[in-house]
């Protein structure tokens, strides 16, 4: 139990150094939780046992989700520099970024993938 409250503070930390703004932090804080909830009821609804391999996949997860979030925050933030109000930056930021994003996970998943054959 105490694992899983030092790796959110880590998380937290990591955050906080790169992203240096609290909203930011608290946005992706969101994110982690409703991921977690969504994924633990998917795998009962489907009886997929915690083990320690579902365990590991959920915390490349989370690494995955927390790397995205990170880029897609920071590009929304330069766009807010540039002179966008908070809709337009979101907006043109995330859709600029969505492909490597995408791109990216992907890779992941190839890499990964062929695992559940084994």
């Amino acid at each position: 139990k105490q694992e899983i409250l030092y790796g959110g503070i880590l998380a937290f930390l990591v955050l906080f150094f790169f992203l240096g703004n609290i909203r930011n932090i608290l946005i992706i804080g969101i994110t982690i939780p409703s991921s977690l909830v969504l994924t633990i009821l998917l795998m009962y609804l489907f009886k997929i046992n915690f083990n320690i391999i579902s365990l590991g996949g959920i915390a490349v997860g989370i690494g995955m989700l927390l790397d995205n979030a990170i880029v897609v925050i920071e590009n929304i933030i330069r766009h807010k520099e540039m002179g966008h109000n908070n809709r337009s930056a979101s907006l043109l930021g995330s859709n600029e970024v969505v492909m490597p994003v995408v791109a990216a996970t992907l890779t992941t998943l190839a890499v990964f993938l062929p695992l559940i054959f084994i």
